[in-house]
């Protein structure tokens, strides 16, 4: 092989293991993100009786502190975190919105759970707003997942929307062992019991309708 062959692949082979250790750098540094879905199955499904009226749901909204996909962490009384690499599959509002819509629809309550824009506009009409949803980490020893629901049931039947319910809802869980697969579990656990917590609301609100 000649000098000026042997030096070219000498250059080669340094610039490829250059390369390969930044990139090994480069992954160390970055962490592959992960993407989680929270969601809550009521389990069993109730017939609806005759003559329920149907429901749309309307996407939930979320407050400010939850624009976007990230985790958010609670670590003091007035310090929130984000995690950059772990986050929801989508909007956390519409991973709570079709988890609502699954548990009313095997609920009982009515003949019809839709998403809003799926079918024709219906007479009751539910809203919601996702408050919280975070890791509370402030102490680090009992870490728990927190959710926390507001809801308004609407009669739309007449020229200006008519409350029937209006109610938030809260849940915390622990989270044992501290890691982000139990977060996800914890807030899924939260969602079910508030979930469950409004439909004995709406049930109880049912005369009204």
């Amino acid at each position: 092989m000649s000098p000026r062959l042997r030096r070219s692949s000498a250059l080669l082979l340094a610039a490829l293991l250059v390369g390969l250790g930044c990139r090994g750098l480069f992954l160390r540094e970055r962490p592959a993100q992960k993407r989680f879905v929270v969601e809550a199955e009521r389990g069993e499904t109730r017939p609806a009786p005759p003559g329920a009226p149907p429901l749309e749901v309307r996407t939930f909204t979320a407050s400010s502190q939850l624009r976007g996909t990230r985790f958010v962490y609670r670590l003091g009384p007035d310090a929130l975190e984000f995690d950059y690499y772990h986050g929801f599959w989508t909007e956390p509002e519409r991973l709570v919105t079709d988890a609502t819509v699954r548990w009313l629809a095997a609920a009982g309550l009515f003949s019809l759970v839709s998403n809003a824009g799926w079918g024709e506009p219906g007479r009751l009409v539910l809203e919601g707003e996702v408050s919280e949803l975070y890791g509370d980490y402030r102490d680090p020893s009992t870490p728990l997942a927190v959710l926390r629901l507001r809801c308004a049931l609407l009669d739309a039947s007449g020229p200006s929307p008519r409350v029937l319910l209006s109610r938030e809802y809260a849940s915390s869980r622990p989270v044992a062992p501290a890691s982000r697969d139990a977060l996800v579990t914890g807030w899924s656990e939260a969602l079910g019991e508030v979930l469950a917590a409004l439909e004995r609301d709406l049930a109880a609100t049912s005369a009204a309708w």
